[in-house]
């Protein structure tokens, strides 16, 4: 599988400019947006794939209730240190596919008008639920973890980078680029023929297999 530069520099050769930096820039962009517009496209149609979840630790913090107490009971409560990474637009009720322990115990999902009332309903009062506001994952019905695992497919993948660490790595354009090969070859051809329009005239650039994809 290829990475990013890689793909943005293969582009660049094709269309005969191998040292246009700006270029390669605006194509590893054009890659981010179809990306996420084609995994969107693909989770609406056939469901998640496996491939395309990423799981990263967040770490949570207790929040002083007279500084952040947005709810009208039980204040008490964990918000997640920094924001979170913002995972795709699909059609769903929960915004990521697990919040939960590090040992892999989920949390129930509430939106912010019902977390009220989430205490009193059977079986669920006594559990863990969080909510999703402003980037940030706040958890209730605990306040002494420290750290939560939360998993998704990322709008944008590089935005790993903010959470470098020794637990979650890193994330960079030499990377290789996490998508399926069908969809990475479909995404070629069509960044291929938007610029092709732009930079070569009355030419038509090959697509093939050997020109879009590494070994």
């Amino acid at each position: 599988m290829a990475t990013l530069n890689q793909l943005a520099s293969k582009i660049a050769n094709h269309l005969n400019r191998p040292f246009d930096h700006e270029l390669k820039e605006r194509i590893k962009d054009s890659y981010r947006f179809y990306r996420a517009e084609r995994i969107r496209q693909s989770i609406e149609k056939s469901g998640i794939d496996d491939t395309l979840k990423v799981s990263y630790a967040v770490d949570l913090e207790l929040v002083d209730v007279a500084d952040d107490c947005v709810l009208t009971v039980g204040c008490s409560m964990l918000k997640s240190v920094n924001k979170v990474v913002k995972p795709i637009r699909y059609k769903t009720d929960e915004p990521f596919t697990f919040v939960g322990t590090l040992d892999g115990t989920p949390f129930i999902y509430s939106d912010i008008s019902s977390i009220n009332y989430m205490k009193y309903l059977p079986n669920i009062g006594k559990a863990i639920y969080y909510y999703y506001e402003n980037d940030y994952i706040i958890v209730k019905g605990n306040t002494k973890i420290e750290r939560i695992r939360i998993q998704c497919v990322l709008s944008n993948i590089e935005t790993m980078i903010d959470l470098c660490n020794s637990t979650n790595g890193c994330w960079d354009d030499d990377m290789e680029y996490p998508l399926p090969d069908d969809l990475i070859e479909s995404i070629t051809t069509e960044i291929l023929r938007k610029y092709s329009a732009i930079y070569i005239k009355d030419k038509e650039i090959p697509i093939n297999e050997e020109s879009t994809t590494t070994t």
